[in-house]
């Protein structure tokens, strides 16, 4: 008996704290070691959704500079001008440019109905062609498209009339002149129709024509793109008064300068982001400036 209690009190001495305490060890090791593990799991869930994220941005970024797309998102805004066009009459809705376009089509030999709605068309789709792209989207694309388009029409918007308050404390001009005499439906529609027409003739006809010259000239793709975009803008504004175009305004300095403005945001648009964000975004200011 006496060497059992001194084996006993020898054991004691040698773990003071008793045996019963290693399970609660054991438990507190588990338990940090399952928190550890969630921590991780945490991180590298957070980092597969975050790569999840960039693949969409990436994959959203180039889909909706694709011809295709582009025709699919402008599409309806080319029918609603068109039908009314029809409707309204076209005299009655034609913006400055809008009215030099068709004046210079008419003199071609070209009727007035279908020419723009055809010329579009076949140009997104020569485009596509030319890419050799596949012919499959998605059409929830268009969604974030018209999103996109009207986010940057407000921030335009905005910055214009920030702009004009510091200048001299006028209302922003629309980037493309309506007639004002009209109801504000009748304007809207025109707003439509100038968007479109406007940036298939100044960005995909001039400005694209403009970078490929000034390339040959000028060696590099940012001193062609920079000299396409400060002649296309100056020809944009330019052709908005009367000095240039019968059917513009009594030229105005700071409305020249705001249109210059105005331009170089539509081909920055149009080089980076496509075709269609650029209309969405030129039809969005023009209509937030008639509300």
């Amino acid at each position: 008996m006496k060497s059992d209690e001194a084996g006993s009190q020898n054991r004691q001495l040698a773990d003071p704290a008793g045996i019963q305490t290693l399970p609660s060890l054991e438990g507190d090791v588990c338990h940090i070691s399952k928190s550890i593990e969630a921590v991780l799991l945490s991180k590298s869930e957070n980092r597969k959704q975050r790569a999840l994220a960039r693949a969409r941005n990436i994959r959203y970024q180039t889909e909706i500079r694709r011809p295709i797309v582009c025709l699919a998102f402008v599409l309806p805004m080319v029918f609603l001008y068109e039908l009314g066009a029809i409707w309204l009459g076209r005299q009655s809705i034609r913006s400055g440019i809008d009215q030099w376009f068709h004046q210079n089509l008419y003199q071609l030999g070209f009727g007035e109905l279908v020419v723009l709605p055809i010329i579009t068309i076949a140009v997104l789709v020569y485009w596509h062609h030319r890419k050799r792209d596949h012919w499959q989207f998605r059409i929830s694309l268009l969604t974030g498209m018209f999103a996109e388009a009207i986010g940057l029409g407000l921030i335009l918007f905005w910055a214009a009339n920030a702009i004009d308050q510091l200048a001299d404390g006028a209302q922003a001009p629309a980037a493309t002149a309506v007639l004002s005499q009209n109801a504000w439906w009748a304007n809207i529609v025109a707003c439509v129709g100038s968007g479109i027409y406007e940036e298939l003739v100044f960005r995909i006809g001039l400005l694209s024509v403009l970078i490929v010259g000034a390339n040959k000239l000028f060696p590099g793709h940012l001193s062609a793109a920079l000299t396409g975009v400060i002649a296309v803008s100056l020809l944009f504004a330019a052709l908005h008064y009367s000095v240039f175009n019968p059917a513009g305004n009594p030229f105005e300095v700071s409305s020249f300068m705001f249109r210059f403005f105005a331009s170089t945001v539509f081909c920055i648009l149009f080089l980076f982001r496509g075709f269609g964000i650029a209309v969405g975004a030129h039809v969005a200011y023009d209509v937030l400036t008639q509300i």
